[in-house]
């Protein structure tokens, strides 16, 4: 396997997994506004009911918790994808081949579809974020105090 075959193939590898980060970020979103509605509809329908509203909040907070660590987890990807088609722009301007240049201009294309999923996967996160504060005030939780990262 060539090395121009070893960086598109991981450039690809890169392209699929921000597209999949997307999907699972969009689904996990989807499934915090079901369990705030859930929360919201329960409080309606009885009020006096807590645990009910709780255990519908809490599972609105734990999606959103997901889809921010399905964005966490990819974002380094538009770095390495830049790295790759900055490589491949470096190659196309050494050897002044046309295809060295078309494999460059494929090479930037995927690097910008791995940065917009990863920037939707992040906005995707962001408002299941939201979205679960909402399910959160709903159930009348107090917010997560944030936690001591030891390294």
């Amino acid at each position: 396997m060539s090395y121009k075959d070893k960086l598109a193939e991981n450039q690809e590898k890169r392209a699929k997994q921000a597209e999949q980060a997307k999907r699972d970020a969009k689904r996990a979103k989807i499934r915090t506004e079901q369990q705030t509605r859930e929360a919201a509809d329960k409080k309606n329908a009885n009020p006096n009911d807590k645990k009910a509203v709780e255990k519908a909040a809490k599972e609105a907070i734990k999606e959103a918790k997901l889809a921010k660590k399905i964005a966490e987890n990819v974002k380094d990807l538009p770095k390495e994808s830049d790295a790759a088609a900055k490589e491949a722009a470096n190659v196309a301007d050494a050897t002044k081949k046309e295809e060295d240049r078309e494999f460059s201009n494929d090479m930037n294309n995927l690097a910008d579809e791995t940065t917009g999923n990863v920037k939707e996967a992040e906005q995707l996160a962001d408002s299941a974020q939201r979205t679960a504060d909402e399910a959160r005030k709903i159930a009348e939780l107090p917010v997560d105090p944030p936690k001591d990262k030891k390294g």
